[in-house]
């Protein structure tokens, strides 16, 4: 596994803020006494029977299990997930083909399991957590398995059924820092955990307070919301202007000229009110939190229903004012004046700084490193019958074509077909064919659940190595891109492309792996770490937001559907939790990119993607885009 080292995320990080928060209420408790010293660490542990739990990059656990002589995807859901969880959920998690093979190992993912078998899950994938004074204490570091990775929020997430009720867990750590140290103890009091667990830890504390992190009236009842919370929801699909009377503030983006701000006991918020037509979930919770997954847009929404005393969220009224805590804002809507706010846009301002000075007539002597995400057993986001992987990578390939055709650019890919090639496909249905390999010495195939977590790192070992020859033949640092395409698989509610960047903060530390899985790499041996200084992450921040802002405008020129609220981003925000995909992160391209050309999730993107003249208006799309960020005046 690729370890990161670094310090803590600065103050203004969205989960910082609410750890901040809740390290400085009072009655904090001693800190515990240091934690077990853990057992060297493996992939898997054992459960009952032939079953074993996987803790994935510290972060997602699963139970995998072997499918029975003569059993199908209805049969294996019954016997291993809660009642009514739709087989098709375990399948589609899994990547499965139409039928289970004997003997299958299947992962399951958490949230699809009932309540007992998460415990057992849960016991087995931290041995060492245990019952002390009315509290549940968390030890990541007595795992037998992998746990960096893991967040306050995870942690809430699995021990208590809400990451929400991260602000009332306490660390032995004082640190800003979401990610927990195996060497932390983490305490939940009683009356949080999930029911499984909490008969083990005690009686709960009276006069405890609510979770979330403001009050809402005991009077008012949880509201309806479809797929509210994140394991409710697991066995269910998910399904700009200033107000009146509100003065714009200068400096302001249109979305953020909409709010007021407030400041009462229960901490400071940002107030909303809603237009007629408007939900919860898209008019504020995807506008101003940032959260686009399904689950946690949905997770959200109820939590600010509950604390805003909304019963029915299908009923609002217009105008209704809905207080956001600045916990939950994104920076760019604090108000101006606001430290976490004035932080953020220094640092942008810093960053925006840096412009492309290379100029190129048709793109001659400009390299593009093309990647399409996942590949091999890996079929990126599944929904309405389509994997991700086959049909962005028609995109990769059509966008190679053009390039090759219609400029004078060089095009280095990251990954091929085995079968087809860079052939282009017309058809509607693209099934995943597992055939691709990414093109390292010797090429890797994802072969396996293992492959597949080394292969998203060598994708960006392999872009590195690209750089560094080419510029050690003499090609300037800011001619040469990396481009990776997705396609997201966000709320349903949203349509459109969305660019993300790699933003400074979020790529201090050292990057790499020395371990016998990556050194069999000749692209690893080259160089098996590295490290960024600020300059240099500034550099990248700036161009490839310039790049970013180029290919949005091209999108449009072509007529396609772009994210309506924040197009460019420079941080993808999962269960509280801010971070950079991994082939930006380490990656040393300066220009660089990853480019989510449509939403799996929405009907209309669905349909889109299937028809083989978006894809190519996408990839003309991305052509535009490089010809007018190199174009000569």
């Amino acid at each position: 596994m690729i370890r990161l080292r670094r310090p803590a995320l600065p103050a203004f990080a969205l989960l910082s803020a609410l750890v901040s928060a809740a390290a400085s209420s009072p009655a904090r408790a001693p800190a515990p006494a240091a934690a077990p010293a853990p057992s060297p660490r493996a992939v898997r542990a054992p459960i009952e029977g032939n079953a074993s739990v996987r803790l994935d990059g510290g972060r997602t656990l699963l139970l995998e299990a072997a499918v029975a002589p003569g059993e199908g995807w209805a049969a294996f859901t019954r016997r291993w997930c809660a009642p009514g969880v739709a087989w098709q959920k375990v399948r589609d998690a899994a990547g499965g083909p139409a039928a289970p093979a004997r003997g299958q190992r299947v992962p399951i993912p958490f949230a699809l399991l009932g309540e007992e078998r998460r415990v057992s899950l849960l016991r087995a994938a931290f041995p060492q957590d245990a019952a002390a004074g009315g509290e549940w204490i968390h030890y990541p570091g007595g795992s037998p398995l992998e746990t960096y990775g893991e967040t306050l929020w995870d942690a809430a997430l699995w021990l208590t059924g809400d990451g929400a009720n991260f602000t009332r867990v306490r660390r032995s750590a004082a640190s800003e820092d979401p990610l927990l140290q195996a060497e932390e103890t983490v305490r939940i009091p009683a009356e949080l955990l999930r029911p499984g667990l909490r008969a083990l830890a005690g009686p709960a504390r009276a006069g405890a307070a609510p979770a979330w992190p403001l009050a809402a009236s005991p009077a008012v009842a949880a509201p309806a919301v479809p797929g509210g919370g994140a394991e409710a929801a697991a066995g269910v699909d998910a399904v700009e202007e200033a107000a009146e009377g509100e003065a714009a503030v200068p400096g302001l983006s249109k979305a953020a000229a909409a709010l007021t701000w407030g400041e009462d006991g229960t901490g400071k918020y940002a107030i909303y009110n809603l237009k007629a037509g408007e939900a919860l979930y898209s008019a504020v919770v995807v506008r101003y939190t940032g959260r686009v997954d399904p689950d946690e847009v949905n997770e959200t929404a109820a939590g600010l229903a509950r604390v805003n005393g909304i019963s029915n969220v299908t009923s609002i009224p217009v105008g209704f004012p809905v207080k956001i805590p600045f916990a939950l804002l994104e920076p760019e809507f604090l108000p101006p004046g606001d430290p976490m706010r004035a932080d953020y846009d220094r640092a942008v301002a810093e960053a925006d700084a840096f412009r492309n000075s290379q100029k190129a007539r048709n793109l001659e002597g400009v390299h593009v490193i093309l990647d399409a995400g996942h590949g091999g057993v890996d079929p990126g986001a599944l929904a309405h019958g389509l994997n991700e992987h086959e049909y962005v990578y028609d995109v990769m390939c059509r966008l190679k074509k053009k390039l090759e055709d219609d400029t004078g650019a060089v095009v280095h890919p990251t990954i091929r077909d085995r079968k087809k090639g860079y052939a282009l496909r017309s058809a509607k249905s693209l099934p995943h064919d597992a055939q691709e390999e990414i093109l390292t010495t010797p090429p890797h195939r994802n072969d396996s659940s293992q492959d597949t977590t080394i292969g998203v790192n060598l994708r960006w070992y392999l872009a590195n190595s690209i750089f560094r020859g080419l510029v050690s033949q003499g090609v300037p640092e800011e001619r040469i891109v990396f481009i990776s395409l997705h396609a997201d698989s966000l709320h349903p509610s949203l349509r459109g492309g969305m660019v993300y960047i790699p933003g400074e903060r979020y790529r201090r530390g050292t990057f790499g792996s020395s371990s016998g899985s990556y050194t069999r790499y000749g692209e690893v041996r080259e160089r098996s770490s590295v490290h960024f200084d600020r300059g240099d992450r500034l550099k990248s921040e700036g161009l490839s937001r310039e790049f970013a802002t180029a290919i949005i405008a091209a999108m449009r020129r072509q007529q396609l559907a772009v994210h309506p609220d924040l197009p460019v981003r420079d941080r993808i925000i999962r269960r509280g939790r801010a971070w950079v995909p991994a082939v930006l992160r380490a990656n040393e391209v300066p220009v660089k990119v990853l480019v989510e050309v449509a939403n799996l999730n929405n009907d209309t993107d669905a349909k889109l993607l299937q028809d083989s003249a978006f894809r190519d208006r996408t990839a003309a799309a991305l052509v535009d885009a490089l010809t007018r960020y190199y174009k000569e005046p």
